[in-house]
């Protein structure tokens, strides 16, 4: 029996490669990978460092505690294909909606990671079926204030993975796993130095279980810790500068993968992004860059990043739309 990707066997590796560089396979990614991938554009473009910015809606993931100084509604929604040229059906769906509300700040997004569709063939090569494979967390966030300059946040996910359907022909059971699981976050200002602190701890919750009662999977749990500093705050420029630091809670000898970014914004219109991944283990050392465009007329921004894989793989383009109201 066997499972046969519809285009190759590199082709299937640079989709591994690629679905986990949105944050790095060191990072801890077991068989469901959907939980480590980094939404919004922007902060790909800034090396992936959001944990100590977090002041739009994707917040719910990089630190709901920015949620609890939030202002106005905001909508997020971005695209990115993690294969480009090796297998085009494989892409990273995001969305999510944030209000001020009950005395803070609350998060509506899904995750929709589409694995594209595989073939399953017997041990003579006659085709048996086609299939699709894909992950769907919804998730929902609230972050609030212990302090003037103090937030809070959690989030609570479930997620589903369906890795492959009930296949009797071969004598394979369902592989769809299930899980539930958080995260809590704390996020510190200082209004007088325009520096940001962020701690998160991500992806606390059950192990997914597939075919296998006595192979539970991990979730890909991580403990994120950041800092951001604007050095230049005024009508007609912004300059931001943020690090961070991320390390596993599943493989605790791994190495720590360190992120570094800049944006400078003129005029609340323009921004140029810059960034750079240092992750060892997951072979990426690469700069990452971005831009975007606001359009105040509509209170709407697009943004885009280009994030580096896997030595010897293509780069990944994110795409991303904003809307605040």
């Amino acid at each position: 029996m066997a499972f046969h990707r519809k285009y190759t066997l590199i082709a299937l590796a640079g989709v591994l490669f690629a679905a986990a560089s949105a944050n790095a396979v060191s990072e801890g990614a077991p068989a469901s990978i959907a939980p480590l991938l980094t939404p919004n554009a922007r902060a790909a473009g800034m090396g992936q460092s959001f944990v100590a910015i977090a002041d739009d809606a994707t917040a719910a993931f990089w630190n709901p505690g920015g949620l609890a100084w939030q202002t106005k509604p905001d909508i997020v929604l971005m695209y990115s294909k993690l294969a480009e040229g090796l297998a085009d059906d494989i892409a990273y769906n995001y969305l999510a909606y944030s209000k001020p509300m009950w005395g803070g700040g609350v998060g509506f997004s899904v995750i929709f990671l589409n694995l594209g569709s595989s073939q399953a063939i017997d041990e003579t090569g006659n085709l048996i079926r086609d299939f699709s494979s894909f992950d769907f967390i919804p998730m929902i966030s609230y972050g609030a204030t212990l302090t003037p300059n103090l937030a809070y946040g959690a989030s609570f996910k479930f997620i589903y993975s369906q890795l492959s359907p009930n296949i009797i022909e071969l004598g394979i059971d369902d592989g769809t796993g299930v899980s539930v699981g958080g995260d809590l976050s704390l996020l510190y200002r200082m209004p007088d130095w325009n520096i940001k602190a962020g701690l998160l701890v991500q992806n606390l919750g059950l192990d997914i279980v597939y075919n296998d009662q006595n192979q539970a999977e991990p979730l890909p749990r991580n403990v994120k810790a950041g800092i951001s500093w604007m050095p230049l705050d005024n009508a007609l420029h912004h300059f931001l500068v943020t690090a961070e630091v991320t390390k596993s809670l599943v493989y605790l000898d791994g190495d720590a993968i360190d992120k570094f970014g800049l944006e400078y914004e003129y005029y609340d219109m323009a921004a140029a992004r810059f960034g750079y991944i240092y992750d060892n283990e997951g072979n990426i050392k690469d700069p990452t860059y971005g831009v975007g465009i606001k359009i105040k007329a509509i209170n709407a921004r697009f943004d885009y990043a280009s994030v580096p894989q896997a030595e010897g793989l293509p780069r990944v383009n994110r795409f991303a739309l904003g809307f605040t109201y």
